[in-house]
C-alpha cells in the first residue's frame, strides 16, 4: 500500500545524505614518517578526519548506520500513515457533473480515480454527482457520470458526502474549477480543467406568432477577437450560412426570418473547445389559444372585457364549448364571474394582493380607482382593500376554478389602466397552463417540463406531434393509457402522472418525446448555460489535504513511533561500534 505523508516537506532532511557522503569521501591523507620515539606524540591533538582532498576509503559500518539513521528520522518527521489492515477506509467521491467537464477534465479525472482507487485500500467507495442539486449515485456509479448538468453546486455535494460518510469520512472532489474557499481538513479537492478560448450560444428562441422567426445570441468567452461560422438548417436543407465576428468577451444577436410551416430547425457554430454549446434545436412555438365564451349582458362591461381579452393575443372568443367562461352571472368552472352591482364609492387603495396567486403576477394597482359593491364573495381572497375582497378564487373537487370579481365600470378607471389587460393576461395564462399539452416547445437544459395530459372526459381535442396543437376531436371517454417519456439517445421510461400533470427533468440536450395514450408530444432541450461555456476559470491543481486525525479515523495508522524506535536502536548500535573502535 502507498503511504500518506502528513508533512512531506520534512523529507528535505534527506539532503543531509550528500553531506554525510562528502564527509566520508573527502578526508586528509596521512603519510608514513619514521621517528625515534612516540613519547611526545601523545600530547599532540589528532587531526580532523574530514578535509578537502578526495581519497579512496572503505566505508565503515558507522557510515551505513548514520545513513540509515538520517533516512529514518526524515521519514518519521514526514508523518507516514499506512493503511490499517484491521479497519475499512471509507471514501466518498464528489464528481462534478456539469457540462464543462466534457472538455477533457472528465477523462483526466477518471484516470486519476483509477490510479487512486487501485493504489489505496478504500472500502466502501461511494459517489455523489454534483449538478444543480447533488445526487447519490446508484448501482451504475461511474456509468452515470454524463456531465450534462447546466451547473454544479459542489459545496452542497460535499455537504451531502459528509452526511453520507460521517464527519470523519474521506471526501475527494473531482472537478475542473478551483474552490471558492479553502476546503475543510477532510476534503481533498482535485481540479483537472484547462482554461481555453470558447464561443457558444447564450440564448435561442423561436417566435410564437404567425410570422415565424428565430433569435440567436452568440457570446465569446475568449480574450482575443474570434470569428465563427453560423449555419441554420431544417430537415437537411441549409436556410442560412454566415460568419459571426466577436470582440473579446462580447456577444452578438442575430434575428432570422423563417419560411411559414417550417418544422424543427437546427443552428450550429464552428468547432471550438466545447462542443455542447455549439448546437441548438428549436421546434415551432405555437401555443394553443384559450377558447373564451363571453356571457355579459352589460355592453360597457362586455366591451371592456373584450378589449382586454383581445389585447392578450391568447384567446379565441367562441359561442360553443369553451375553456373559460367570463360572465356577469353564475357560471360553471372554469369561469370568471363579474358581479357588477351599483357601487356607492370607488376604492383607491391601498390594495392587498396575494402575490403567490397566478392572477397577481406583475399586477400593479397603484393609482387606480376600483368601484365595487358591498356583498361578500366565496372563495380565497386574491385582491382586497379595506378588508373587502375584490377578487376571490374558489376551487372545486376536480381542480377547476371559479374566480369572482366585484367590479363596477361606471365607478372605476381600472379598465383604462395597464392593470386591466394584465389581469386578463394572467387569467388566460393560468387557464392555458391547465389545458392539455406543453407550455413551451423549447426549454433550457436542467428545466422542469410540465405536461398536462388529457383526462379522457374533459372534451379536449387531440394534439399534433410538436407542442399540443389540435389535430382532431378526442373521444370524451377514451382512456389515456400509459405515459412514456423517450429522451434523446436513451431508453424510454414509463412515468406516473400527478393528477393531470407529468413533470419531466430535462437532463439531456436534444428532442424529447412523450406519449400519453394516443397523444404524442415533443419538446427540445438546449444546452444554454453561460457559466459552463466560460472556460476561462477552468484550471488544474490540488487544494486541501486530509490531515492526520481524519486519515487515522478513516483507517490509517501513523508509523512515526515505529521509525523512531528503530532509529533509537540504530543509535545505540552506533555508539557501541564507535566505543569499540576507540
Amino acid at each position: 500500500m502507498v503511504p500518506f505523508l502528513t508533512t512531506p516537506l520534512a523529507l528535505l532532511a534527506l539532503l543531509g545524505i550528500p553531506v554525510l557522503i562528502a564527509i566520508y569521501f573527502f578526508q586528509r591523507r596521512f603519510r608514513d614518517r619514521e621517528v625515534s620515539s612516540l613519547m611526545l606524540w601523545a600530547a599532540i591533538r589528532p587531526p580532523a578526519a574530514s578535509g578537502r582532498t578526495r581519497d579512496r576509503v572503505r566505508l565503515p559500518l558507522t557510515f551505513w548506520l548514520e545513513l540509515l539513521l538520517i533516512i529514518l528520522l526524515a521519514l518519521a518527521a514526514a508523518g507516514p500513515l499506512l493503511p490499517s489492515w484491521s479497519r475499512h477506509r471509507p471514501l466518498v467521491v464528489v464528481l462534478d457533473d456539469s457540462l464543462s467537464m466534457q472538455v477533457g477534465a472528465r477523462e483526466r479525472g477518471r484516470a486519476f480515480l483509477d490510479r487512486e482507487l487501485s493504489n489505496r485500500g478504500y472500502s466502501p467507495v461511494r459517489y455523489v454527482f454534483a449538478g444543480e442539486t447533488p445526487q447519490l449515485a446508484g448501482e451504475t456509479k461511474l456509468d452515470g457520470w454524463t456531465c450534462n448538468a447546466p451547473s454544479a453546486d459542489l459545496e452542497a455535494a460535499a455537504g451531502l458526502a459528509l452526511q453520507i460518510g460521517g464527519p470523519a469520512a474521506l471526501v475527494l472532489v473531482v472537478t475542473d474549477r478551483a474552490p471558492e474557499r479553502e476546503p475543510p481538513s477532510n476534503v481533498r479537492w482535485m481540479a483537472f480543467g484547462e482554461a481555453q478560448a470558447n464561443a457558444g450560444f447564450s440564448a435561442a428562441a423561436r417566435s410564437a406568432r404567425e410570422q415565424d422567426g428565430a433569435l440567436f445570441e452568440v457570446t465569446s468567452y475568449a480574450r482575443r477577437p474570434l470569428t465563427t461560422a453560423l449555419t441554420i438548417t431544417s430537415a437537411g436543407r441549409v436556410l442560412q450560412r454566415t460568419n459571426v465576428s466577436l470582440a473579446p468577451r462580447a456577444r452578438q444577436r442575430l434575428r432570422v426570418a423563417l419560411p411559414p410551416g417550417l418544422g424543427a430547425i437546427e443552428a450550429r457554430l464552428g468547432d471550438d473547445a466545447a462542443a455542447y454549446d455549439n448546437r441548438v434545436t428549436l421546434l415551432p412555438e405555437r401555443p394553443k389559444p384559450v377558447r373564451v365564451a363571453l356571457r355579459i349582458a352589460d355592453e360597457q362591461l362586455r366591451n371592456a372585457v373584450l378589449s382586454a381579452v383581445g389585447a392578450t393575443g391568447r384567446a379565441n372568443v367562441v359561442d360553443g364549448t369553451a375553456d373559460l367562461t367570463i360572465a356577469d352571472s353564475a357560471a360553471p368552472p372554469w369561469s370568471l364571474e363579474i358581479a357588477r352591482g351599483n357601487a356607492r364609492s370607488a376604492y383607491v387603495g391601498p390594495y392587498v394582493i396575494d402575490r403567490s396567486h397566478p392572477l397577481a403576477a406583475g399586477l400593479a394597482l397603484e393609482g387606480t380607482a376600483w368601484g365595487a359593491s358591498r356583498p361578500q364573495m366565496a372563495g380565497q381572497a386574491v385582491i382586497t382593500v379595506g378588508g373587502k375582497a375584490l377578487v376571490t378564487d374558489e376551487t372545486n373537487a376536480g381542480g377547476a376554478h371559479r374566480v369572482r370579481m366585484s367590479f363596477d365600470p361606471a365607478a372605476s378607471n381600472l379598465q383604462r389602466s395597464p392593470a386591466w389587460p394584465a389581469l386578463f393576461w394572467n387569467l388566460l395564462e393560468w387557464r392555458a397552463s391547465e389545458l392539455p399539452g406543453l407550455r413551451a416547445a423549447n426549454v433550457p437544459l436542467g428545466a422542469i417540463v410540465t405536461l398536462v395530459v388529457p383526462t379522457g372526459n374533459d372534451g379536449t381535442n387531440g394534439t399534433d406531434g410538436t407542442n399540443g396543437n389540435p389535430i382532431g376531436p378526442m373521444s370524451p371517454m377514451s382512456p389515456i393509457g400509459p405515459i412514456v417519456v423517450s429522451p434523446p439517445a436513451g431508453r424510454p421510461q414509463q412515468v406516473t402522472a400527478e393528477g393531470r400533470h407529468v413533470r419531466i427533468a430535462a437532463t439531456r440536450p436534444g428532442i424529447w418525446s412523450v406519449t400519453a395514450g394516443n397523444e404524442r408530444y415533443q419538446f427540445a432541450v438546449n444546452a444554454i448555460a453561460t457559466g459552463e461555456s466560460d472556460l476561462s476559470k477552468s484550471t488544474r491543481g490540488e487544494w486541501g489535504r486530509w490531515n492526520e486525525q481524519t486519515l487515522r479515523a478513516g483507517g490509517y495508522e501513523n508509523l512515526a513511533w515505529l521509525l523512531l524506535l528503530v532509529a533509537l536502536a540504530i543509535l545505540l548500535w552506533h555508539q557501541k561500534v564507535t566505543a569499540v573502535a576507540a
